[in-house]
C-alpha cells in the first residue's frame, strides 16, 4: 500500500505553489437522497469516453452531499461530467458523517453503490473483499496521470500497485481556529505556547465561554489533537502508530499528548456535550460565540473569514508545545494533516463497471477542479490551474501563508493505513477526553493492540 510519509516532499513542493484554499467536509444526515442531475451543455471541452453509451445510463453514487459547499461542488463536477458522458445519470446517495459505519454495511452486505468514496483504511476492506475494480486501465486509457501533479501521481499507487480509489481532494491540513473578539472579551492573550493556552482556557471558561471547540462523536477530531499534541516531540506524529510506523503509546511524545488531552478534559477546557456533539454543532457554537476557539480542518478558512472578518485567526501546532519548546517546534515547520490515498473507487458488483470506472476517474479530477473552484480549495493535485470564484480572504491568506512553510507533515484522522489500528486508536484517545482513563493505561491497552496488527 502507499505510504504517506515517503512521499511528503512532493506534496509540499506543490502545496507552496498554492494562494488559495478551503473546503467543506460535513455531512450529517443518514438518509438517502437522489439528485439526478440536468441536461448541462453538451459541447465537450475534452474528449468524449470511448464507452460512452448510446442509451442513458443510471449510476449511483455515494458521496458527500449534504453542505450547500458540497452540492455546490458535487453540482459543479457533474454537469461538467455530462460534458463528457452526457448519457450517464448519476443518482446520489449521501453519505453520512458516521466515520465510515454506512459504508461499512454496504461491505458486509455487498450492496455498493456503482461508485463510493473511500478513505485510505476504506481501501484496504474494499480490496480484501474483492468489492471494488482497479482503475489502472480507466487511468492509462484516459491520460488521467499526466492531468495530476507529482503529488497526484504518488497517489495513485496503492494496494498491491494498483489504483482502486482516484482521489478526488486536495491536501487537508488540521488547525485551531480562534474567535480573537471573545479572548479580548474574556482578558486572555491569544497563546503562543501551551501554558498560555490553558491560562486563556481558565479565563474563558470563568466567562462561560467553551474555551476549546471539538466534536467526539467521531474518531478523526480527537485523533487529530492527539496529533497536533504529538507533534510538538515526534515529527511524525501519529503516523508513527499507524500499520508501518515505529513508534509505541508509551514514547515521551505520545505519553505527554495523552497526558495534556487529560488535562485540558480535567480542567473544563471542552464542552461538557464534546461526546453527543457533531460538527455542525460544533461549527455553529464557534461562529455564535459559545467556544472560543474549534479544532477543524483547512476548509473552513474562507468560510469563517467571510463571516467572522478580523475576528477570527488560526493556531498551529507549535502552540501545544510547552513554552520552552515553543519555538523549535515553530522553526520545525511541521504541520498536522496531509495527502492520503483514497478518492472514488467503484464497486465489483455494479451492472456497469466499465462505464462507472470511466465515470469516476474523470469524475474525481473535476471534484478537485469543482473544489478549487467553488470555495478555493488549496491545489496540490492538479496540473491545470483555476481561478476560484471568490477571492481568498485574510483567513486563507494567513493559512495559505502558514502552508508555504510546511517542511513536515503528518496525516488526518481519518487517513490511517490501518482501518483496524485508526478505529482501535480513535476510540483509545476519544477515553482520554473523559479524564478520567489514565495516559499510562491508555498506552498499555494502545501497545497492545499495536503489536498485534503489526505482526
Amino acid at each position: 500500500m502507499y505510504k504517506f510519509f515517503s512521499k511528503f516532499k512532493a506534496l509540499l513542493m506543490v502545496s507552496i505553489m498554492a494562494i488559495s484554499l478551503t473546503a467543506c467536509a460535513s455531512q450529517t444526515p443518514d438518509n438517502n437522497v437522489s439528485d439526478t442531475v440536468s441536461e448541462a451543455e453538451t459541447t465537450a471541452t475534452e474528449t468524449p469516453a470511448a464507452d460512452t453509451p448510446a442509451e442513458t445510463v443510471k449510476l449511483k453514487m455515494y458521496a458527500h452531499y449534504t453542505s450547500e459547499d458540497e452540492k455546490s461542488q458535487l453540482d459543479y463536477a457533474m454537469a461538467e461530467m455530462k460534458k463528457i458522458m452526457p448519457n450517464v445519470e448519476i443518482e446520489v446517495d449521501v453519505m453520512p458523517q458516521d466515520s465510515g459505519a454506512k459504508l461499512k454495511t454496504y461491505f458486509a452486505t455487498g450492496s455498493l453503490p456503482d461508485i463510493f468514496e473511500v478513505s485510505t483504511s476504506d481501501i484496504a476492506t474494499a480490496v480484501n473483499s474483492n468489492s471494488a475494480v482497479p482503475l489502472d486501465d480507466y487511468i492509462q486509457k484516459l491520460n488521467i496521470a499526466d492531468q495530476l501533479t507529482p503529488t497526484g501521481q504518488s497517489l495513485l499507487m496503492q494496494q498491491d500497485g494498483h489504483t482502486w480509489g482516484i482521489i478526488g481532494s486536495n491536501t487537508n491540513f488540521a488547525v485551531i481556529y480562534v474567535n480573537k473578539a471573545l479572548f479580548e472579551e474574556a482578558g486572555a492573550k491569544v497563546p503562543e505556547n501551551y501554558e498560555e493556552f490553558l491560562q486563556a482556557g481558565e479565563l474563558l471558561k470563568a466567562k462561560g465561554i467553551v474555551p476549546l471547540g471539538i466534536w467526539l462523536k467521531e474518531t478523526w477530531p480527537p485523533l487529530q489533537l492527539f496529533d497536533m499534541f504529538s507533534l510538538t516531540q515526534s515529527q511524525k506524529g501519529i503516523t508513527d502508530l499507524d500499520l508501518n510506523g515505529t513508534a509505541n503509546a508509551s514514547d515521551p511524545a505520545y505519553l505527554n499528548a495523552a497526558s495534556k488531552i487529560q488535562e485540558i478534559a480535567n480542567k473544563g477546557l471542552i464542552s461538557k456535550d464534546a461526546f453527543s456533539m457533531d460538527y455542525d454543532s460544533a461549527v455553529a457554537d464557534f461562529k455564535s460565540g459559545k467556544s472560543a476557539m474549534l479544532l477543524c480542518g483547512n476548509w473552513m478558512a474562507q468560510e469563517f473569514g467571510d463571516t467572522m472578518g478580523d475576528d477570527v485567526t488560526l493556531l498551529l501546532p507549535y502552540v501545544l508545545a510547552d513554552a520552552s519548546e515553543a519555538q523549535a517546534v515553530k522553526d520545525s515547520g511541521v504541520m498536522s494533516g496531509g495527502g492520503f490515498t483514497g478518492g472514488f473507487a467503484v464497486a465489483a458488483n455494479s451492472q456497469y463497471k466499465d462505464i462507472a470506472a470511466e465515470y469516476a476517474v474523470q469524475f474525481a479530477l473535476k471534484n478537485i477542479e469543482a473544489r478549487i473552484v467553488k470555495t478555493g480549495e488549496l491545489n496540490t493535485m492538479l496540473e491545470a490551474s483555476f481561478t476560484p470564484e471568490k477571492a481568498p480572504n485574510a483567513l486563507t491568506n494567513q493559512l495559505s501563508e502558514a502552508v508555504a512553510n510546511v517542511k513536515y507533515s503528518t496525516i488526518m484522522g481519518w487517513g490511517f493505513e490501518s482501518s483496524k489500528i485508526q478505529t482501535d486508536l480513535g476510540s483509545e484517545v476519544q477515553k482520554l477526553f473523559t479524564g478520567e482513563y489514565a495516559p499510562d493505561e491508555f498506552a498499555t491497552n494502545v501497545n497492545a493492540f499495536l503489536e498485534k496488527n503489526r505482526q
